[in-house]
């Protein structure tokens, strides 16, 4: 849930949705002097090089060092570019959960002053672009085209500058695909700013191509709320079940129905781990499953950013036969330091270390503090049928600790493509915001390495599906839902 938290942000900005006060004299082009920048860089170096559980895990210490070097200004500069050097080293750590914000005067200046925004939204298939959404005043402009420029920045260009400075878990790219189709208009403020129009080259299913210059059809029409964007033309077409009105159970963000092809079928979707009865819900979940006689399970995680760790646990212990650990990891380091910094979450920093001494199994080794918690299986209503997962790249954090679970540790089928989330651990739990002094960029920073017991060594990527789904800009088009057209046929082969 903490990566689609980020895209709501950036589209509470994108969109202009005027939820906070004008902060007096502030200035989106003020220039931070080269000491000022450098210094924020420097301590956000220091916090991380102390408090980040696992910030060399994927990189070597001498490789973000020369990066760190790197970004090190030379030149005064707007906030603006100082978070998108920032964004450029933090995404080399491959830490899905270490975040990069605004300022709050940054947001709430432009969530008061909507600017122009590039007026389009893509979808990326195999390297290319294609028009997903038209939000501009051209009506030619037409959903299936490919995008080859954006003024005079090929789509390549703009797709390899994303690639460097999106967040992502260990070397899963699907994450940074997903990046690209959720928050490209985003991106293009971030690396060239805004513009009230925009030069565009596009090319139709002829070949052929044409230039066109774009503008928003108007700033009031796109202040909608912001994760309504968020299900946008790509989650609705690779996504229908979102429409059907044949619940069983229907919460905000989790549902249960039967299929109505197969009666002995049954299609749980979760799009996050935010269910504030989550207990409740999965018990009639299950309930419902053994008195409909269910024999087949689909769990939809497609585009599920995570959320409660209580939540998506409660789910496995529905699903895995015997009891399941989790090693948690930390620096065994006082947290004072961090406290100077963090404006939010001062709170957990205190009571969270000693919540774990006191209900987890705990030991120390050199400079690490290490817990592990257990989980034992409802038996009463555990499912023994078939289960095949469902994945993409939008499924993050909890939703990737699920699926590596049940992909390991039971008989489940995963169908879809790689999570975003690393199939063999994830750095969660206590998420303290720091902010950095002179600029006032906020850094969320995790300080657990959560280790998963599920008997694979770290393959530095996401959850590898058993069955790999390719979309096609026909697919898309056309609104198919090839994951679940491929459970149809695993369970046709079964007959």
């Amino acid at each position: 849930m903490i990566r689609h938290l980020i895209y709501f942000l950036a589209f509470n900005i994108v969109f202009g949705l005027s939820i906070y006060a004008q902060p007096k004299g502030y200035d989106p082009n003020r220039l931070f002097s080269v000491e000022e920048a450098q210094e924020d860089i420097a301590v956000l170096q220091n916090l991380l090089y102390t408090y980040h559980p696992s910030v060399f895990r994927y990189t070597p210490k001498d490789s973000i060092d020369f990066f760190f070097r790197q970004i090190m200004p030379r030149e005064a500069v707007t906030e603006r570019q100082l978070r998108a050097k920032i964004r450029h080293v933090v995404s080399k750590i491959r830490c899905g959960h270490t975040n990069v914000l605004p300022s709050n005067h940054f947001i709430q200046y432009f969530t008061k002053n909507p600017q122009h925004h590039l007026p389009i939204e893509v979808h990326l298939i195999n390297g290319k672009l294609f028009i997903s959404n038209n939000l501009s005043q051209d009506t030619s402009l037409h959903i299936g085209e490919e995008l080859l420029s954006v003024e005079n920045h090929t789509a390549n260009e703009i797709v390899q500058k994303i690639y460097d400075v999106e967040i992502s878990d260990a070397f899963s790219y699907a994450g940074k695909q997903t990046a690209v189709n959720d928050g490209f208009r985003f991106f293009n403020t971030l690396f060239y700013g805004t513009k009230p129009m925009y030069e565009v080259s596009v090319q139709d299913s002829t070949g052929k191509q044409r230039k066109l210059m774009l503008w928003e059809k108007s700033l009031d029409s796109l202040a909608k709320p912001a994760m309504d964007s968020l299900k946008n033309f790509t989650t609705n077409a690779i996504n229908p079940l979102l429409h059907s009105p044949k619940w069983l159970l229907n919460e905000p963000s989790q549902r249960l129905r039967i299929d109505e092809k197969y009666p002995n079928l049954a299609i749980l979707q979760i799009e996050g781990f935010d269910n504030q009865k989550f207990s409740k819900f999965y018990k009639n979940v299950f309930q419902l499953l053994q008195n409909h006689q269910i024999t087949h399970l689909v769990i939809d995680l497609r585009n599920n950013g995570g959320g409660k760790v209580q939540d998506a646990n409660e789910l496995l212990t529905y699903l895995l036969p015997q009891p399941f650990t989790y090693h948690f990891e930390r620096k065994h380091q006082s947290l004072k330091g961090l406290r100077k910094y963090a404006t939010q979450g001062r709170f957990w920093l205190r009571i969270t270390p000693s919540f774990f001494r006191c209900f987890s199994k705990t030991t120390k080794e050199a400079d690490m503090i290490f817990h592990e918690w257990y989980h034992e299986p409802k038996t009463a209503l555990q499912f023994k049928g078939k289960v095949f997962v469902l994945t993409n790249g939008g499924t993050f954090s909890a939703a990737a600790t699920v699926a590596a679970y049940l992909k390991n540790l039971s008989n489940s089928t995963v169908i879809g493509t790689e999570t975003g989330g690393s199939e063999a651990g994830t750095n969660a739990l206590l998420f303290p915001l720091i902010t950095l002094p002179h600029s006032k960029i906020q850094v969320r920073m995790p300080l657990y390495y959560v280790k998963y017991a599920i008997g694979i060594p770290d393959n530095r990527r996401g959850v590898l599906p058993h069955i790999a789904i390719q979309y096609t800009l026909q697919a898309i088009l056309l609104k198919k839902d090839l994951e679940m057209e491929e459970v149809y046929r695993q369970i046709e082969k079964t007959k």
